[in-house]
């Protein structure tokens, strides 16, 4: 099991950490447009710090593994859609399909 667990911190350091950090700056980015307060922007910086605290205790990785798959799921599904339509009101990105 410690094994599974430096695999999963490395996979933090490597990986998510540096990928949160890209996200949090887009979130900057878009400023009024995605507010602090904004409930998908607060759920957004919510995950990152559960998932930053899971990785680096290793206590629950089934919490770690189920929280990752679901906040995911709410990037995919709710928040990029709303970046995405947000770019295009900007003309900052022209979209296919």
């Amino acid at each position: 099991m410690e094994v599974l667990r430096e695999e999963v911190l490395e996979f933090w350091r490597m990986e998510l950490s540096p990928h949160f950090q890209a996200e949090e700056r887009m979130l900057e980015a878009l400023g009024e447009d995605l507010p602090p307060g904004d409930p998908d922007r607060e759920r957004l910086l919510r995950d990152h710090r559960a998932l930053k605290g899971l990785a680096q205790s290793g206590e629950d990785l089934l919490a770690f593994a189920d929280l990752l798959v679901e906040h995911i799921h709410f990037e995919e599904e709710t928040l990029f859609g709303r970046v995405e339509a947000i770019l295009r009101e900007r003309g900052s990105v022209e979209v296919e399909g």
